[in-house]
């Protein structure tokens, strides 16, 4: 009887100490296994809701929307057209581009009167859009898009700059003609001449034929100093052999703007200007079709009276308030 007393006794005590160890386990196991219900779980996330939607002091005294912008600013004219203008709200930089646009057209210091009203329209880019000065002896407007300015003095009739007749400022001999099959003078083969070459002193000022954006200005082995200028309407403008260039790529340029002075830089045989005309990727005969600037005068005019006029009646409006 001795033994079996023994091996009932170590079988309990065994079955005890695995009971101790093993009960623990299992209920560890089984809370991590069973999930939430749905309505505990409904319950958890109604609370997390319920704290989200407290608002805190912060979202509270949250700020206003920025009021919006004006997109017109009018005045009278007081001491000065330039005082008066900066008092209705337009930027320094808005009146210099008016005044750079309006240059021999029409003169802000003696031209304009106590009895003048003014209004300019900014677009989305705080650019220029339109400007209408108004007294009981003139009236002057002008509206600027990406295909250049627009004129009027009536509120009727539009007009727009012509291109220049030349780069320089007086007619010279034409030394080389455009010619798409010409003999090269220095390489003696036949290459495409898509410019005219004035035979111009070293040192003759150089204009920008028309209105544009400098986008490139250097030096070339064969160019010598060049410009190239990019105007509305896809029309591009290249200025070559210059022995001075006054204006840098990014450069916004005026019409009749002096960009360099012509020289001998490059390969060239003599002192002279290389002018070329692009329209659209496509080389023009400059000499040949002078009347070419006129076409494209009216087309632009034609593509942007009707939205000169309805900026112009804003503006009318404005001012006779």
């Amino acid at each position: 009887m001795y033994p079996t007393s023994i091996q009932q006794k170590s079988y309990k005590d065994f079955l005890s100490f695995w009971h101790l160890t093993l009960i623990p386990l299992a209920l560890c196991a089984i809370i991590e296994v069973i999930p939430f219900g749905e309505n505990d779980t409904d319950h958890f996330e109604s609370k997390e809701m319920a704290v989200e939607t407290v608002p805190s002091p912060k979202e509270a005294l949250a700020p206003l929307p920025a009021p919006i912008k004006p997109d017109i600013f009018s005045g009278s004219v007081e001491y000065s057209f330039y005082g008066s203008a900066l008092a209705s709200g337009a930027s320094p930089d808005t009146i210099g581009y008016l005044t750079s646009l309006a240059s021999g057209k029409f003169d802000f210091i003696r031209s304009v009167s106590r009895s003048g009203k003014f209004a300019f329209k900014i677009d989305d880019q705080n650019q220029l859009e339109a400007f209408l000065y108004q007294d009981n002896q003139h009236m002057f407007y002008v509206y600027s898009d990406d295909k250049g300015a627009l004129f009027s003095s009536d509120g009727e009739h539009f007009y727009k700059d012509k291109l220049l007749l030349s780069p320089v400022s007086r007619r010279f001999r034409v030394s080389s003609p455009f010619n798409p099959a010409r003999r090269h003078p220095i390489t003696h083969k036949v290459t495409s001449h898509l410019g005219t070459d004035y035979a111009v002193p070293v040192g003759t000022p150089v204009v920008s034929i028309s209105s544009g954006r400098v986008v490139v200005s250097r030096y070339h082995p064969l160019a010598g100093n060049y410009v190239v200028i990019l105007h509305p309407d896809g029309l591009r403008t290249r200025y070559l052999h210059l022995s001075k260039r006054f204006v840098q790529r990014g450069d916004n340029v005026n019409q009749g703007q002096k960009i360099g002075t012509s020289g001998n830089t490059g390969r060239t045989t003599g002192a002279h200007l290389h002018f070329e005309l692009w329209k659209d990727g496509r080389p023009i005969d400059f000499e040949k079709k002078r009347t070419f600037a006129e076409k494209i005068a009216v087309e632009q005019i034609s593509a942007q009276t009707a939205d000169a006029k309805m900026a112009l009646q804003r503006l009318a409006l404005q001012i006779a308030k």
